[in-house]
C-alpha cells in the first residue's frame, strides 16, 4: 500500500493511502477469516466454514465496514513504522474515500506532537519581578477573624448589631401591593462591614442595624441605591416599587476563645502550633505562601501572554484541544452533578447561548494548551533542571521565576 503525507501548520498531517486491488482482496481475506473463527453452518465444524460459505453467509455492509477499517489500520501502522521520527497521536479523523481508476484513495488527518517555534530571540529580554510577600498585620487580624468565625457559637437575640446575623424575608411589591416576587436573604458581618466605608455597607447599616425581630418595614425599590443581592431577577422587575422587609430570625456571633482544645481540634494533638503565638506564626507564614504563590502565578501568566505568538508559537493540534474541551464538560458535569443537569441547564439558556458556551470552553482549551506547550518551550530554553516523573508543587512555575526575576 502507497503512502502521501502532507504537514498542515495545525500540527497535523493530511494522509492519503492509495489501496490497490490486491491490497483490498488481501484485506477481504483477513475479514472473511475473522468472520470464519465464530461462524457455524449445518455439516461444517465451527472455524472449518470453506470460504465461499462464510462470504455467502456474511452481511455484505459488515463485510465492506470490516474490510474499509483493516485497510486504514495496516495503512497507518506501516506509515507509522516507516515514519519513526514523525510523533503522531490521537485517532484519525476527516476519513474519506474516493475512486482513481483501479485503485482506492483513502484520505484522513492524524495529529502530531505539537512543536513550539521560536519566532526571534525576544523572549530573552523577558524578566519578573520581585515577590513581596510581607504580610501586613491587618492580614493577619483578618485570617484570625475568619478563623473564629469559623467555629463560633450562635445565640438568639433581639436587635440587629454589628456581632448579629440576621435571616431577613423579602417581598417584592408593586404599586397595587400585587406581590412579583418573595424571596430571603442574610444579614451579617459581611454586609454590615468592618469599617462601614462603601455605599454598599453604608446602605446595610442604614437599613437593618437597630432593627428588631418580627419587624416589618419597606423601602422604596430603587435599583440605583438597593445592593444587587437585594434585587429581584424577575421578569417583571420594572413593576416594582416597594420591598417589603421582615425581620424573621436574629443571632448574635459569639467568637471563640483560643485556648488548648481549639488548637487541638484545629491542627491535632502533635501539631506544633501549642499556643496563640504559634497559631499568628502558622496565619503569617501561611499568608505569606499564599501570597507567594498568587503572585508567581499572576506573573508566569502574564509572561506566557507576553511570548505567546510574539516571539514563541505553537499550534496545538485537533485531538489535544478536543481532549481538553472534553475535560472540561466532564468536570462540568461534576460540580453540576451529573450528564443530564448540564442537558437541562443548556435547554435553560437556549441554542444560541449554549453554542457560545462550548465555543468559550473550546477558546479556552486550545489557549490553554497553547500556555502549556509554550512554557514547557521556556524550561527547554531557559535550560532548567525539572523532575519531570514526578514535578513538586509549581515547580516548573518557581524555576522559571527563580531564572529570570530581577
Amino acid at each position: 500500500m502507497q503512502h502521501k503525507l502532507t504537514k498542515w501548520t495545525q500540527s497535523c498531517y493530511d494522509i492519503e493511502l492509495i489501496v490497490t486491488p490486491e491490497d483490498q482482496e488481501k484485506a477481504k481475506q483477513k475479514i472473511l477469516k475473522e468472520f470464519q473463527k465464530d461462524l457455524e453452518l449445518p455439516g461444517f465444524r465451527k472455524g472449518h466454514v470453506p470460504m465461499d460459505k462464510v462470504e455467502e453467509n456474511v452481511r455484505a455492509d459488515y463485510l465492506v465496514m470490516g474490510i474499509y477499517e483493516n485497510l486504514v489500520n495496516t495503512g497507518l501502522q506501516e506509515l507509522i513504522k516507516a515514519n519513526p521520527t514523525i510523533r503522531f497521536i490521537g485517532e484519525p479523523y476527516a476519513v474519506d474515500q474516493k475512486k482513481d481508476k483501479d485503485n482506492t484513495v483513502i484520505t484522513l488527518k492524524l495529529d502530531i506532537f505539537p512543536e513550539v517555534e521560536v519566532v526571534n530571540e525576544d523572549w530573552k529580554k523577558h524578566s519578573l519581578k520581585k515577590i513581596d510577600t510581607a504580610v501586613k498585620q491587618e492580614d493577619i487580624d483578618e485570617a484570625m477573624l475568619r478563623l473564629k468565625k469559623n467555629y463560633a457559637d450562635y445565640k438568639d437575640t433581639d436587635t440587629i448589631a454589628l456581632d448579629t446575623v440576621a435571616k431577613i424575608a423579602l417581598s417584592y411589591l408593586a404599586k397595587d401591593g400585587t406581590e412579583i416576587d418573595k424571596w430571603h436573604t442574610y444579614v451579617g458581618s459581611e454586609e454590615l462591614g468592618e469599617n462601614g466605608r462603601s455605599e454598599e455597607t453604608k446602605f446595610f447599616r442604614e437599613t437593618f442595624i437597630g432593627k428588631k425581630k418580627d419587624d416589618v418595614f419597606a423601602i422604596k425599590y430603587d435599583i440605583k441605591k438597593i445592593p444587587e443581592v437585594l434585587l429581584t431577577k424577575k421578569a417583571e422587575a420594572d413593576k416594582v416599587t416597594e420591598l417589603q422587609c421582615t425581620i424573621q430570625d436574629v443571632k448574635q456571633i459569639v467568637l471563640p476563645e483560643i485556648n488548648d482544645e481549639m488548637l487541638e481540634k484545629l491542627f491535632g494533638k502533635d501539631s506544633q502550633v501549642k499556643n496563640e503565638k504559634d497559631l499568628l506564626t502558622f496565619i503569617e507564614t501561611s499568608i505569606g505562601e499564599q501570597k507567594y504563590e498568587t503572585e508567581l502565578m499572576k506573573q508566569i501568566e502574564e509572561l506566557l501572554n507576553t511570548v505567546k505568538d510574539k516571539n514563541l508559537k505553537v499550534q496545538v493540534p485537533h485531538t489535544l484541544i478536543e481532549e481538553e474541551g472534553k475535560s472540561r464538560i466532564d468536570n462540568l458535569q461534576k460540580k453540576f452533578g451529573s450528564k443530564e443537569r448540564v442537558d437541562e441547564y443548556f435547554k435553560k439558556i437556549g441554542e444560541e447561548k449554549t453554542k457560545e458556551f462550548l465555543d468559550d470552553i473550546k477558546r479556552a482549551s486550545k489557549e490553554s494548551l497553547e500556555k502549556f506547550f509554550v512554557l514547557q518551550k521556556l524550561v527547554q530554553l531557559l535550560e532548567l533542571e525539572i523532575n519531570r516523573e514526578n514535578p513538586g508543587h509549581l515547580e516548573i512555575e518557581k524555576k522559571v521565576y527563580e531564572k529570570l526575576v530581577k
